[in-house]
């Protein structure tokens, strides 16, 4: 007797019996071993077709699934990159503000510092007018008090030249 189902392998339980009694088991020994075989043999088992089958399946498989993770990292760098071009743009108009705001500024500090230089040598100018004026009028008072002393010493002279007696060598 063969049994054969979809799937399974054909087995002829006679021809096993048979050969079981010719070993040396008892007919009803030999009986419930091939039964309990085919029984065994019956339940589904993998074929090397099958096993072919499932491995083929499986390669198909994982080529999707490389595909689809070969996409999706190159999606993702895409948005890395786009992100990473984006922060960049960012940060170089950030950048552009800072410069700007420091120009500015510097320019600020430069018309602050010509502002208090102006004011400075408008100050020492004043300061050196008010010395120059000053010198000019110590220079009359020294010259009128020399003059002075001059007229002074002359007078003195002149006095001493009249009580000085006439006659002496």
């Amino acid at each position: 007797m063969f049994a054969s189902m979809s799937g399974s392998v054909a087995f002829d339980t006679l021809k096993f019996v048979e050969k079981l009694e010719a070993g040396g088991f008892a007919r009803p020994q030999a009986k419930a071993a091939a039964e309990a075989f085919a029984e065994a043999m019956s339940q589904e088992l993998a074929t090397k077709a099958d096993l072919s089958a499932a491995e083929g399946s499986l390669r198909t498989e994982i080529g999707k699934v490389r595909t689809e993770l070969t996409a999706e990292i190159s999606k993702v760098r895409t948005e890395l990159k786009a992100e990473i071009a984006d922060f960049r743009s960012e940060l170089k108009a950030e950048i552009a503000e800072v410069r700007t705001e420091l120009k500015a500024e510097i320019a600020e500090v430069r018309t602050e510092l010509k502002a208090e230089i102006a004011e400075v040598r408008s100050d020492l100018k004043t300061e050196i007018a008010s010395v120059r004026s000053d010198v000019e009028l110590a220079k009359r008072d020294l010259k009128i008090w020399f003059g002075s002393i001059m007229v002074v010493a002359v007078g003195v002279i002149l006095a001493a030249i009249r009580y000085l007696p006439v006659g002496h060598p």
